[in-house]
């Protein structure tokens, strides 16, 4: 039985019921986007922005060379996985679409549907909390806040009062802009602190690892198409006992691309050629989704399961919470007309340059980077066009 599914199911279900019975208080914008009012939402940001408005003005103007440091290592990584997908002989894209509780054809990213779930949560509310609060403290009005459905992902939102934004210094509304990804970044740094420094040193006391399990075999890649099975054991590699994930990945150092191999899973010998990893062609690749194996230790056999599997729970979701809160963080930076990233670079480049001028450099800029964008997702497709053309 597919608990996943069903408590999806059940989640979108009370949603709707909630949506129904509220019907009145709810507007529907461009029939995709639900929203929530929330009034007293303006009184309790105005109050955490109280407590402490010099500390949290401080903390937003650190957040402007934090925010245009990751702007550029946004768009680092965009331009480096372009490449990437050009010079692979097997590319795969470099941005992938995320919709919790389901696997994308062609896609390696899988969220498992209530770690997205709340990770989205946190995500929002994080964001425009931030922006909120750093809002009121540089003296921009507040017009309301809420929730909401974007599609089907959950949403939160801070309204500024535009006017009162536009009269604002250029130094606030560039703070403002900032601190929404400012705080995601932070978050991520918190939970995969807490992850790795606070719950796997737990989980490490509970179990004894014992092997590694391929989850599943990608289709037309080595492992596929040699047969090998999914929800097997691995054994080895080349006669190299396999009884971890890094041992798994310490192997792989050891093989080169188009070397073949001896793979061994649930004791049925296997042979594969390795193909040139997509993200880096020195490496091999196996095209398979592997995972730990493990069991409790003797010493916790008597301990309730469901006990057991809170330090488990909690180490994926801070480890989800971490990586999505650091991808939507950056991706929020990347500089294009509808993301912070592109409004602090408007605010940045209109101290130098002005009217004419910065309209077409910044739609210029714009214009790279969103083919940057379109090119990670579209890329493979793009290059298998090609690559049939010139053959």
């Amino acid at each position: 039985m597919n608990w996943e599914l069903i408590t999806a199911l059940i989640f979108y279900i009370a949603l709707g019921l909630i949506i129904y019975f509220n019907r009145r208080k709810v507007q529907i914008l461009d029939k995709i986007f639900i929203t929530y009012r929330w009034e007293k939402g303006v009184k309790y940001i105005k109050k955490i922005a109280g407590f402490g408005t010099i500390i949290f003005r401080i903390i937003s103007a650190i957040s402007i060379p934090v925010a245009v440091f990751f702007m550029f290592f946004g768009v680092q990584m965009l331009f480096q996985s372009a490449m990437t997908i050009a010079a692979s002989p097997v590319p795969k894209a470099g941005i992938s679409v995320v919709i919790p509780g389901v696997r994308l054809p062609g896609s390696d990213l899988y969220v498992p549907f209530w770690y997205g779930i709340i990770s989205i949560i946190i995500i929002a509310i994080v964001h425009e909390l931030s922006h909120g609060i750093v809002s009121v403290a540089e003296g921009v009005k507040l017009k309301s806040t809420g929730v909401g459905l974007l599609l089907i992902f959950p949403v939160a939102f801070v309204e500024p009062d535009n006017d009162s934004l536009k009269k604002s210094s250029r130094l606030s509304r560039i703070k403002v802009y900032c601190a929404g990804s400012f705080a995601n970044i932070l978050v991520a740094v918190l939970m995969g602190y807490l992850a790795i420094n606070i719950v796997g040193p737990i989980i490490d006391s509970q179990v004894d690892y014992t092997n590694v399990i391929i989850q599943s075999a990608m289709p037309d890649l080595p492992a596929a198409l040699a047969g090998v099975p999914n929800n097997s054991y691995l054994e080895k590699i080349n006669n190299e006992t396999i009884t971890n994930v890094t041992e798994f990945y310490n192997a792989l150092t050891r093989i080169n691309p188009g070397e073949n191999i001896t793979l061994v899973a649930n004791g049925t010998n296997y042979y594969l050629t390795a193909t040139q990893n997509p993200d880096n062609a020195s490496m091999p690749y196996l095209g398979v989704f592997v995972e730990q194996g493990w069991k409790y230790k003797d010493s916790f056999k008597n301990v309730p399961e469901l006990l057991l599997m809170i330090p488990f729970f909690l180490y994926n979701l801070f480890i989800w919470v971490s990586n999505l809160n650091f991808s939507v963080g950056i991706f929020n930076l990347i500089p294009i007309w509808i993301t912070d990233g592109g409004k602090v670079l408007s605010e940045i480049l209109s101290i130098f340059l002005k009217d004419k001028l910065l309209f077409y450099v910044i739609n210029y800029i714009f214009l790279a980077v969103l083919s940057l964008i379109l090119f990670n997702f579209f890329g493979p497709q793009i290059m298998s066009l090609v690559n049939f053309a010139l053959t």
